[in-house]
């Protein structure tokens, strides 16, 4: 009999890696093994995942830092009250495992859990540092029964109480067939009005501090001095978190002139990546990084943090690092690169090739899935 798998999400957009990745397991999952169903409440994120699994709508506000404890009394509500709809809507067989990937569904996960008879896998694709997080994970550990898979060392390091837990590392990956290389480049460009020749180097990603977009606009302008040549496009959306971030980087690029492009979020981002000569992450701290192996699969060379997810668990030596991570750092290796297009070419292939044999969403599929059965049957 085919085992029931529920991925719950409280997201109704796609804003970043957490969501594209969820989505591209779904439609990879071995539907001789597993029954699946995604739950999401209505928006661009349930829509997605109709294509490619059965689709149940809920109805949860995305967790919210604000208020948090009036946030996680609603949280506790909505979970009872998912889990039991959840449980009539899908009858029998019974629900086997549901799998989270958000501060937010992690919470809902544990308390809808009760009602489905179900285990709880987290999907920990991020860094959880606040006491208050700490707190309450440390308190579900012990009380709730959850496993937990984990990007990379990093994750499983920081994350509270993860001695307490059945857990395993699966790394990202991604779509290596649709970020392959592509002749769509100079099309891109011309879209955005980038001049035959330029230089393009590129940041996707949310528009929110943590990922630093504001300094690489600095260090792009310090750069341009030296290559005037330069382009540099900013392709992600915003965070509600983060609406005024986003608003002054836009005052900030108009301010800077036309080499600077803010191309949004698109849903051809493997296209946008073909145009670009670089990719620049410029996070100081990131617990993996998707968009990192999307450029190393597009034959796109990355300047990243060492210490990145994606950088600890592919390999330091397949990205430029950006020294202290300083502006002037930032200069300087985007500069080293652009210099060097013998450097750029042996960084793309070796880049691609790991991602095929290591990286793509097909292993991890398989990797989760293992892990779905091990979880299961205890």
């Amino acid at each position: 009999m085919r085992k029931r798998i529920i991925i719950l999400s409280d997201q109704e957009e796609i804003t970043g890696g957490m969501e594209t990745g969820l989505l591209e397991l779904a439609g990879m999952i071995d539907t001789d093994r597993f029954d699946l169903t995604v739950a999401a409440p209505a928006g661009a994120f349930l829509e997605e995942a109709s294509a490619v699994a059965r689709t149940v709508r809920i109805s949860a506000a995305p967790f919210e830092s604000k208020g948090a404890v009036r946030a996680l009394l609603r949280l506790l509500r909505d979970g009872r009250r998912i889990g039991r709809e959840l449980a009539s809507s899908l009858g029998d067989p019974p629900v086997d495992l549901v799998h989270t990937g958000s501060f937010g569904a992690h919470l809902l996960g544990a308390v809808a859990v009760r009602d489905l008879r179900a285990s709880l896998v987290w999907d920990v694709e991020d860094f959880y540092d606040h006491p208050f997080e700490r707190f309450l994970f440390s308190a579900l550990s012990r009380t709730t029964r959850v496993s937990a898979f984990f990007l990379g060392p990093e994750t499983e390091a920081r994350f509270p109480a993860a001695r307490l837990l059945r857990r395993r590392t699966v790394p990202g990956g991604v779509d290596a067939e649709r970020f392959s290389p592509g002749g769509e480049g100079s099309t891109v460009r011309a879209e955005l009005e980038i001049p035959p020749g330029a230089e393009v180097v590129g940041f996707l990603g949310q528009l929110i501090p943590r990922k630093r977009p504001a300094e690489l606009i600095e260090a792009a302008a310090d750069l341009r001095r030296l290559r005037p040549s330069l382009h540099l496009v900013i392709a992600g959306g915003d965070s509600p978190r983060f609406v005024r971030y986003a608003a002054d980087l836009r005052t900030l690029a108009e301010r800077a002139g036309r080499w600077v492009h803010l191309a949004g979020r698109r849903g051809d981002m493997e296209r946008v990546l073909r145009a670009m000569d670089v990719l620049v992450f410029p996070s100081r701290i990131e617990p993996f990084g998707r968009v990192m192996l999307e450029a190393l699969a597009a034959g796109v060379p990355v300047v990243a943090p060492p210490s990145s997810g994606a950088a600890l668990s592919v390999g330091r030596g397949l990205f430029v690092s950006a020294g202290d991570r300083s502006v002037a750092g930032l200069v300087e290796a985007i500069a080293s690169l652009l210099a060097d297009a013998d450097r750029r070419r042996r960084l793309a292939e070796a880049g691609r090739r790991v991602v095929r044999e290591k990286f793509s969403a097909v292993a991890r599929a398989r990797n989760v899935e293992l892990f779905y059965e091990e979880v299961i049957d205890g």
